[in-house]
């Protein structure tokens, strides 16, 4: 049986590495990501916007259709909003 693991945030950077990673010890991966990933470490990709609370369930629900079985989860997306410290 196939090990799924759905990393968000993967397409980059981190998430990037992190697949690569995954991929070696012979995962299957899939991503979640607002933009595509730049690396070819990737099974399946899923362009969702996680801040979306309807559309990242929808991308989950398309990606278990068919019967595959998400196994691990890496939560490694992130979001970053600069302001003043006061």
């Amino acid at each position: 049986m196939t090990e799924w693991v759905l990393v968000t945030g993967g397409g980059r950077s981190i998430g990037g590495g992190i697949c690569k990673r995954l991929k070696e010890e012979g995962y299957s991966v899939l991503v979640f990501d607002r933009e595509d990933p730049d690396h070819d470490a990737v099974d399946d990709f899923t362009r969702v916007d996680l801040m979306d609370e309807r559309h990242t369930a929808q991308a989950l629900e398309g990606a278990l259709s068919g019967g595959r079985k998400i196994t691990r989860l890496v939560n490694n997306v992130g979001h970053v909003r600069p302001a003043l410290l006061e």
